[in-house]
């Protein structure tokens, strides 16, 4: 579906007249490799908490780049004002989404009992089995 907020974070590569790693909409520059992935899928009308994911290609795992899209995310998110706290909702097997989700101050809401797709897995025939899963949150204090 059409997510009007997603946000891509790139990498100039050495073909490319500068080098660093921003976010933005896709460019279709081949000098522009796409590092990762963050976006709001939906916004609770009523609470303003927002439901929120990110992906990490695979060569840009490990370097930092989902702490620093989920902190994007957040920043843009507080640019929202029906926004009121950014939720993800991560497979409780997920470490390392975990810890992302952590390092970005996310915080376990306690009391949730959630279940979310395990995409650890590529090869796997189907990602959209459910298990369980743990909900963080971000409560955005100034808005």
């Amino acid at each position: 579906p059409d997510r009007p907020w997603t946000w891509a974070v790139v990498e100039h590569t050495a073909d490319s007249t500068g080098t660093g790693t921003g976010a933005g909409r896709g460019t279709g520059d081949p000098a522009v490799r796409g590092l990762a992935m963050a976006s709001i899928h939906e916004i609770h009308p009523v609470t303003g908490e927002a439901e929120a994911g990110y992906w990490v290609a695979p060569w840009a795992r490990r370097r930092g780049v989902a702490t620093w899209a989920v902190g994007q995310l957040v920043e843009r998110a507080r640019a929202m004002p029906e926004v009121r706290s950014v939720a993800l909702v991560i497979a409780a097997g997920n470490v390392a989404s975990r810890r992302t989700a952590e390092a970005a101050g996310f915080t376990v809401v306690p009391e949730a009992t959630e279940h979310a797709p395990d995409r650890r897995d590529p090869d796997r025939p189907s990602n959209d089995q459910l298990v369980a899963a743990v909900r963080y949150r971000f409560v955005l204090t100034d808005n």
